[in-house]
């Protein structure tokens, strides 16, 4: 009567197991119905799970529970007319610490799978970073598949039956998407690494340890630390767990760092040095028990995305040049680890993608980041660019500073040596005065004792023509130095009002100026328009003058010209008086023709020339009568032109 009962339950238990029914000849089921019971003390056997309540839920889903056991059950049913051979698969084993397949009917083991990654028992059972379970079954043939799975953390399961084809259509098939997005992670990696070594930047180096656990992460939770170099979650290898909670510490350091937050944005660093402190707390808690640490490790990301957004948003809103790219990163970033949370927590279904979220956000994110690295250097280099620019400007203002200061100083210079002739002029000035007013009394009583002589010789009749020859002689010489020193009184005169004078008589006035120190065999050629009134400074006239006849002067003796001439003209043109003052010295050279009117220029020893007369000349016919003065070569002499104005 017992044993009846107990069967009739069995197969009312059998029943209400969800069934697979496989009806075709292909085999590719990916999702279907299963049934799950925690076991958190880790210690039912198969005959004791079995009259326990089961939960029923999809093949691919995540267990929200950690450090305990989890059985799965499931019946499959052959419905087709051949018998087959199927091939269970469980996608991420990996992730596990141990797993146990049973293959039952009618309540008897028909075949048992162990495999125990702590413990290294049957690991070469592993195809990959899949486990595969066997089972063959008749035409209408049903069994029933038992599961057992512990894990440290979250229990992902993600199942799948096929047959032989597909199971290895399945094996070979390599995501695109995931060896790119490890490529992604490499490059990066390596590139700013070098860049990292190169300048020895802070956020360069947080931005390396960020993507170096990052990638460690990726290759974890996508199996490809599995596939490709045999990574189980054995001994120390659980603690390789422990880089999801690493990450956020390093990504805040180099939030940190980008944006200088310490001395900027005292708000947002408060937070980030919270979220430091939280994930370094949970960091310990791991190294004690890293069941626990991983499963806090899902509700303090929510804070961790939460305040990345909101700081996000506060640099946004202070008009940081990096935080439209910083907002951007950090919201996909988000949905991203949303995706993944929701998937853990049983609200969506586990898939490829489901899994690898966070992966993928980490991945975004440091893309992200990495182009915010590269606008920041560009950013700088943009501000290096501006600093060496004004730099630059500096740099010219300061040249031209110096340039004018130095014009300054030249002119200033100019004006002290215009300032000393014209004292040297004064002085000369009130020598001449004093001569003159020296010699009036004498050349009077010389000219006094002249009349005496001829009237006595008048009265004595002495008729003598060699006296009177020499009497008239002594009044001419008399005459003469009365008039050339009164020629030397006015050219020194120091008024410098204008007034009205012939230019005829400036230049016989020079004349007979020059006429005391001439040269031998010289002739003054003359062709003067008559009558010829100008009204302005007589005296810097006649000293222009001067220059230019003495200037003749030397050249013509210098050059031993045979035959001396200097030629003298005064014309009136339409608009100016043009005196013009020429010789047969062979004229100026034409390297220097151009030169003749700076300050400081001579041709002759420095000791017979300081190179200022003609600059000065040029400054009282130019600046002090609005006039001009040139000066070119014609024939075989240098002619200068003096142009008055005539209003």
């Amino acid at each position: 009567m017992l044993k009846s009962i107990f069967i009739i339950l069995m197969f009312s238990t059998l029943y209400a197991i969800p069934i697979t029914k496989i009806t075709s000849a292909q085999v590719d089921i990916d999702h279907f119905q299963l049934e799950y019971y925690v076991d958190k003390n880790k210690e039912l056997t198969l005959h004791e799970v079995r009259t326990k309540d089961f939960t029923e839920s999809r093949s691919n889903f995540a267990v929200a529970r950690s450090n305990f056991s989890c059985w799965y059950r499931f019946n499959i049913q052959n419905d087709s007319s051949t018998d087959k051979t199927i091939f269970i698969h469980e996608k991420i084993a990996f992730l596990s610490n141990d797993i146990t397949f049973y293959e039952t009917q009618n309540g008897n083991i028909l075949k048992k799978l162990y495999v125990d990654f702590v413990k290294s028992i049957n690991i070469d059972k592993m195809v990959s970073k899949e486990i595969i379970f066997e089972v063959k079954l008749h035409a209408n043939e049903l069994k029933t598949i038992y599961y057992k799975k512990t894990s440290l953390s979250y229990q992902l399961n993600y199942f799948s039956i096929y047959d032989n084809q597909h199971s290895k259509k399945s094996l070979s098939s390599v995501g695109v998407l995931l060896l790119f997005s490890t490529g992604m992670f490499l490059t990066l990696l390596m590139y700013h690494s070098l860049l990292y070594l190169s300048f020895r930047n802070t956020e360069h180096g947080f931005y390396v340890l960020y993507l170096f656990f990052g990638l460690l992460w990726h290759l974890q939770i996508s199996g490809i630390a599995t596939s490709e170099f045999n990574f189980y979650y054995t001994g120390i290898n659980n603690y390789f767990l422990l880089t999801i909670i690493i990450l956020p510490i390093f990504l805040s350091y180099f939030i940190k760092s980008l944006f200088e937050t310490k001395k900027n944005y005292k708000v947002e660093n408060f937070v980030l040095n919270l979220i430091i402190m939280t994930f370094f707390f949970n960091f310990i808690i791991g190294l004690f028990n890293i069941s626990l640490g991983i499963t806090l490790t899902s509700f303090i990301y929510i804070f961790l995305l939460f305040s990345l957004i909101i700081i996000s948003i506060s640099f946004y809103k202070k008009r940081h040049p990096l935080a439209k790219i910083f907002l951007v990163s950090n919201g996909l970033l988000l949905l991203a680890m949303l995706l993944a949370d929701l998937a853990y927590f049983n609200i969506l279904p586990l898939n490829f993608f489901t899994i690898s979220a966070g992966s993928f956000g980490f991945l975004i994110e440091a893309t992200g980041f990495a182009l915010l690295i590269f606008y920041k250097i560009k950013l700088l280099q943009i501000s290096e660019s501006k600093k060496t620019k004004e730099i630059e400007e500096q740099r010219i203002q300061k040249e031209q500073l110096l340039l004018e200061i130095q014009k300054e100083v030249e002119a200033s210079k100019k004006k002290d040596d215009i300032m000393l002739q014209q004292t040297k002029m004064a002085s000369m000035g009130e020598m001449i005065e004093n001569i003159a007013h020296q010699w009036r009394q004498p050349l009077a009583q010389i000219n006094s004792s002249v009349v005496v002589i001829d009237d006595i010789s008048y009265h004595e009749n002495i008729h003598s023509k060699e006296i009177e020859k020499e009497l008239l002689q002594i009044e001419k010489l008399t005459n003469y130095m009365s008039t050339t020193i009164d020629s030397f009184r006015e050219f020194f005169n120091k008024e410098k009002e204008k007034s009205k004078f012939s230019i005829e008589e400036v230049i016989e006035s020079s004349l007979l100026i020059l006429g005391q120190k001439s040269i031998d065999g010289l002739k003054i050629n003359r062709s003067f328009e008559k009558g010829l009134i100008y009204n302005g400074l007589k005296n810097e006239l006649q000293q222009v003058v001067l220059i230019i006849l003495n200037n003749s002067k030397e050249a013509l003796r210098e050059r031993e010209i045979s035959s001396p001439t200097i030629n003298i003209e005064i014309k009136n043109t339409q608009d100016n008086y043009v005196i013009s003052i020429y010789d047969n010295a062979g004229g100026i050279n034409s390297s220097i023709i151009d030169k003749i009117f700076d300050p400081y220029f001579t041709t002759k020893h420095k000791t017979q020339g300081t190179g200022l007369g003609l600059y000065i000349s040029k400054v009282i016919i130019e600046e002090n009568m609005n006039g001009l003065l040139e000066v070119d070569n014609i024939m075989d002499g240098a002619c200068f032109h003096i142009k008055l104005k005539k209003s």
